[in-house]
């Protein structure tokens, strides 16, 4: 498993940790409410690790975290 790029972002008004995933060229996204941002981290890598993927899309608006970025050698 390649993990490519991560965004984490407070979310919920500090209430969550928003975490954004690049896997294997598969962008997803995930939020933890209630738990420290260490522990997200954890909860994020387990959940990649056994499903290959968070269980979210990512927004995909002109805000979108990987607007615009390509994997090398993937194809078009």
């Amino acid at each position: 498993m390649i993990l490519h790029a991560t965004n984490l972002n407070r979310y919920g008004y500090g209430k969550g940790w928003q975490v954004n995933a690049l896997t294997e060229g598969t962008e997803s996204e995930c939020t933890f409410y209630g738990i420290s941002k260490e522990y997200a981290l954890r909860q994020a890598r387990a959940i990649i690790k056994t499903q290959g993927r968070l269980p979210h899309e990512p927004y995909k608006g002109a805000d979108a975290i990987f607007k615009g970025f390509k994997l090398e050698g993937a194809s078009k």
